[in-house]
């Protein structure tokens, strides 16, 4: 099952790195992933995940982590992988 996960996050060193290391830790697949750092203390980060069960847990342990304000997941659409003519 396919979740958009947004996160607002201090954007302090290492921040994306610790996330990204969650989600691989716990055995997710990462889909998609875009950041947004205009303001120099905040970090928006919104990502697409798959994982043959609930993505609840990994909700849970993203909110466990220091640099992370909110978290919040919702359904993703599929992605279609197109094939090269």
């Amino acid at each position: 099952m396919n979740m958009t996960l947004n996160l607002s996050t201090n954007n302090g060193y290492g921040a994306l790195e610790r996330i990204l290391a969650v989600v691989r830790y716990r055995g997710y697949q990462l889909l998609n992933v875009q950041a947004d750092s205009s303001d120099t203390k905040n970090m928006a980060v919104a990502m697409t995940v798959s994982h043959p069960s609930g993505n609840e847990h990994l909700l849970h342990h993203l909110r466990k982590l220091r640099d992370v304000q909110s978290a919040e997941m919702k359904a993703a659409p599929p992605i279609r992988i197109k094939e090269a003519s």
